[in-house]
């Protein structure tokens, strides 16, 4: 049994009145969908092996946008389930925000992120409005932020997660030109 039958089993247990349909891939590495129903609500899920599960509550017209929410293991993703299906509620879906509206929203100023990054405010600036920049700014930018940096690319017949092999960059060190 691997692990989004075993998520199907823990959510089966708890709501024993849900039905469900696992949808396995053609490629034993490939990845796997979990639709969850119980009355009119809707969970769905996306395991990806050594990845993690995607959830989300689509609505008819959302096919294909990819899952709202990323979760490690099969217990998170079970807890989070268990807590949509109880309250009935939506998942929470990304938000679009350039890097300077992301830090605003979080009642950080130039000058507070600045130190955090041990750059100046002016190269923070500078950073902000560029359309471009290396990803272990990037990175550096979103931990000093409170957050981590995932980066997904979505081809027609996948959508797969990258990871970088490379320690963390220091941000004095990278182009802002």
């Amino acid at each position: 049994m691997n692990s989004i039958e075993r998520l199907r089993d823990l959510v089966a247990e708890r709501f024993p009145t849900a039905t469900f349909v696992l949808d396995a891939p053609d490629d034993p590495g490939g990845f796997w969908w979990l639709d969850i129903y119980l009355n009119d609500y809707h969970v769905a899920v996306e395991w990806r092996p050594r990845q993690g599960f995607g959830v989300s509550t689509p609505s008819d017209d959302d096919y294909g946008p990819g899952a709202d929410e990323i979760y490690q293991s099969a217990t998170s993703a079970f807890g989070r389930i268990r807590e949509l299906i109880l309250s009935q509620t939506s998942t929470r879906k990304p938000i679009d925000l350039p890097l300077r509206k992301l830090r605003e929203s979080l009642h950080l100023t130039q000058s507070e992120l600045a130190r955090r990054l041990e750059i100046n405010q002016a190269t923070l600036s500078r950073m902000e409005r560029r359309s471009d920049m290396f990803i272990g700014t990037l990175r550096n930018m979103v931990e000093a932020l409170g957050g981590t940096l995932e980066l997904t690319a979505r081809f027609p017949e996948a959508t797969v997660r990258i990871y970088l092999d490379d320690g963390p960059i220091d941000p004095r060190s990278a182009s802002v030109a």
